[in-house]
């Protein structure tokens, strides 16, 4: 083996011009010997080479240098130059699509659903790209270390990932890591929900109700997810030994309200630990630890009883409420608040390191929400903990009633703001490198 070892290293040295002929001459044990070191020396030739963005998953065939998730046609990876996933980079460029920037660029105060109803047609690019993102799913099936019998499916099919069209690249927003790697993201609209959500109705009320507006405010397909498939529906490793798959969820209700709950085509409705989990799972992205918040008191035995023992196994349940330091609620600056015992930023700064994936999901009625996703947009030392985000934000919906009740519901102070202020939060997220989406 050592002889065929430099005999290999000195064919990889000339280009493999010549294929090996003598070796492959040789009996069928030093040719299978040979076809050994050969792709023992290509997996040897990218082991060591740290990629240099989040998004710099695969190096590129020769015959193509187009990231594989983001090319429309379907191309076949060789699985010795598929790449790992890079922990986070805050180097990252976001490109906003001509779409999210006719929310950026103007006052959408005032004028939330006159702006959408311009949209509905361009947004059907978006929507058919998320569609397809949602639908292609591997041959074969995984078991759930998530799912509650008789509640959601036991086994799933990993999606694969797929490039969009020109047309929906000209709508989707983007990543990008150099010139030629760029992964796609929804727009950020003022709707904070589907492009076609229903609110729009109820701003305008029964008699100009739109019936474009046609979606339901809990329909969450409009979300494009990280996905950490490989073209055959493996999990691409993180590029460092040590990194994690984290995920925290502020304001997770229970885990199973004995409803059925379903994520097949994206969309969530119910607990949100089972649901992320599943969502994320599919796309080959199963966390090692998930901590989780909720306010309200539970009866701890029932809360857990029907967490699967998968779960039970990584989960950590706080059934207590969010809190974060006075200097931190009061918007004097995190840095005290990171170093607080009871503080949400402090657990995250001590728990994740920038070689983690981590996602995060805020939903907290009432708490320190707003300060806490502010924190971590304005601080680097937290955005650099942080890749994907999921934001409920509880602005002013143009004096609409929401979801969450009144716009004067002191319950809500995120409410004094309104759609500008929320976007521009958003917005800023991404532009630290952080995946944010609006979320119901």
């Amino acid at each position: 083996f050592e002889a065929l070892g430099r005999r290999v290293d000195l064919h990889a040295a000339q280009g493999f011009s010549a294929d090996c002929p003598e070796l492959m001459a040789k009996p069928a044990r030093a040719r299978l010997a040979c076809c050994v070191l050969l792709l023992l020396h290509g997996v040897r030739g990218t082991q060591g080479q740290r990629p240099g963005s989040t998004l710099d998953h695969y190096k590129a065939p020769t015959v193509s240098r187009v990231h594989p998730i983001h090319e429309a046609r379907h191309t076949i990876w060789p699985s010795g130059n598929e790449r790992c996933v890079s922990g986070h980079q805050s180097a990252l460029h976001y490109h906003s699509s001509d779409f999210e920037l006719q929310w950026l660029k103007q006052s959408a105060a005032g004028k939330i659903c006159r702006i959408a109803a311009t949209q509905i047609e361009d947004a059907s690019m978006w929507l058919k790209y998320a569609a397809r993102a949602n639908a292609n799913v591997a041959a074969h099936s995984r078991s759930s270390y998530a799912a509650v019998p008789g509640r959601s499916p036991l086994k799933y099919q990993p999606l694969l990932p797929v490039g969009p069209s020109a047309a929906q690249q000209a709508v989707l927003s983007r990543f990008d890591a150099g010139d030629e790697v760029h992964t796609y993201i929804e727009p950020l609209t003022g709707l904070a929900r589907h492009p076609r959500s229903n609110w729009c109705g109820i701003r305008f009320g029964p008699r100009h109700h739109d019936p474009r507006f046609d979606h339901s405010g809990y329909d969450t397909s409009y979300v494009i997810f990280e996905n950490h498939c490989d073209a055959h529906g493996r999990t691409r490793p993180l590029c460092d030994a040590g990194g994690r798959r984290l995920f925290f969820d502020l304001g997770c209700t229970v885990y199973d309200n004995g409803k059925p709950l379903s994520v097949s085509k994206g969309r969530s409705l119910g607990p949100s630990i089972p649901a992320f989990a599943q969502l994320f799972e599919r796309r080959c992205i199963e966390f090692d630890r998930l901590f989780a918040w909720e306010a309200k008191p539970m009866d701890g035995a029932a809360w857990w009883a029907s967490v699967p023992l998968r779960m039970k196994e990584r989960l950590t349940f706080f059934n207590t409420p969010v809190v974060e330091s006075a200097a931190l609620r009061t918007g004097e600056g995190p840095a005290e608040g990171i170093h607080s015992p009871t503080s949400f930023l402090a657990l995250l700064n001590a728990t994740a390191t920038p070689a983690d994936f981590v996602a995060l999901k805020v939903d907290i009625d009432g708490g320190p929400e707003l300060q806490i996703v502010r924190s971590i947009a304005r601080t680097p030392a937290l955005a650099s903990l942080v890749d994907e985000l999921f934001f409920e934000y509880h602005f002013d919906f143009d004096n609409a009633t929401t979801g969450w009740g009144d716009p004067a519901n002191p319950r809500f102070p995120g409410q004094q703001e309104n759609v500008d202020d929320a976007l521009r939060l958003m917005h800023d997220l991404r532009r630290v490198g952080i995946r944010s989406h609006f979320w119901i």
